[in-house]
């Protein structure tokens, strides 16, 4: 078996886990399972294999381990948000795919010489760290329920102030706990999705060659 279809293989068991994972949190929350588990087991399988096409039209020598790996990380990511909360579930769903994108497009346009992205592997790092440093930078970090986690990126005001109307319309209490206004968390799942792209494409450092036969 070629990487390419141990590549596949592991994206099929990945997809499986999203399933039972999904499941399994739906089953202990709502005591019940609901078809959508189904659907979105699928839909995440197929992003995936659509990433597998790609990968094998543009690098076929790449590390079958790596997508795979990738799939099932995600997959605990999706499920643990998910059972705090379903619809971050949902929106963390949308930055997955948009993650998954961003691999499939970064792979097309360097199917010619990957190597260009070697000029930028420190900017890709000193990015990625300062990125996780974001929420400790005074005026920019928010401490929420005791988690330094969030970025004040000053949007989505007046859409706040718009739920704060309709709930004093309505006698909806107060939620107990809510991040200011235009706070908006760091999720790690965010930048796991987003560095999909530049991580797959930098680990094919031999992708688009055969392997060397030897001596």
């Amino acid at each position: 078996m070629n990487a390419r279809r141990r590549e596949l293989f592991g994206l099929v068991l990945a997809g499986l886990i999203a399933s039972v994972a999904l499941a399994t949190v739906t089953l202990a929350r709502d005591a019940e399972l609901s078809p959508d588990v189904v659907v979105w087991g699928a839909l995440f399988l197929v992003l995936y294999v659509a990433a597998h096409v790609v990968v094998r039209r543009t690098v076929p020598y790449a590390d079958g381990a790596l997508l795979p790996l990738t799939a099932v990380l995600t997959a605990f990511g999706l499920t643990t948000i998910y059972r705090l909360d379903s619809d971050d579930g949902g929106r963390q769903a949308v930055w997955v795919a948009v993650g998954v994108g961003a691999l499939a497009a970064t792979l097309i346009w360097l199917r010619h010489d990957y190597r260009v992205l070697e000029s930028y592997r420190y900017l890709f790092g000193v990015a990625a760290i300062a990125l996780l440093l974001l929420p400790s930078v005074p005026g920019i970090g928010e401490t929420v329920n005791g988690a330094r986690l969030w970025v004040d990126l000053g949007v989505a005001r007046e859409r706040d102030g718009r739920e704060r109307h309709a709930r004093d319309e309505t006698g909806e209490d107060e939620p107990e706990e809510l991040a200011p206004p235009g706070v908006h968390r760091l999720m790690p799942q965010y930048s796991a999705s987003a560095a999909t792209a530049s991580t797959s494409a930098m680990s094919a450092s031999d992708a688009s060659r055969p392997p060397d036969p030897g001596p």
